[in-house]
């Protein structure tokens, strides 16, 4: 853009108030608002009846048991990212160590 058309926009935005952009108070809108005429039809008209829905079935859901290794009482994740310490810990709260 040419430096005297950024000059240009400079000026032409730096009297502009903040003030000037920001919402009108709502009982100003409303006066924008057109209201309905007399023959317009509203929310007041008859609504279409809607079928109840159909009794669903609670879900059945099997609880998950961890693969615990026999050999050291954890799993493979926390073999992997537990410390030797937090490991110990763990076997504690299984009631293993």
């Amino acid at each position: 853009m040419p430096f005297g058309a950024i000059e240009k926009e400079k000026r032409f935005w730096q009297f502009k108030r903040f003030e000037d952009f920001e919402k009108k108070p709502e009982r100003e809108q409303q006066s924008a608002i057109p209201q309905p005429f007399e023959g317009t039809p509203t929310a007041q008209a008859a609504e279409t009846p809607v079928p109840p829905l159909a009794d669903t079935p609670d879900p059945v859901v099997a609880p998950q048991v961890p693969n615990v290794d026999q050999a050291t009482g954890l799993t493979t994740t926390e073999t992997a990212l537990l410390s030797p310490g937090e490991q110990a810990i763990r076997r504690r709260q299984r009631g293993i160590a």
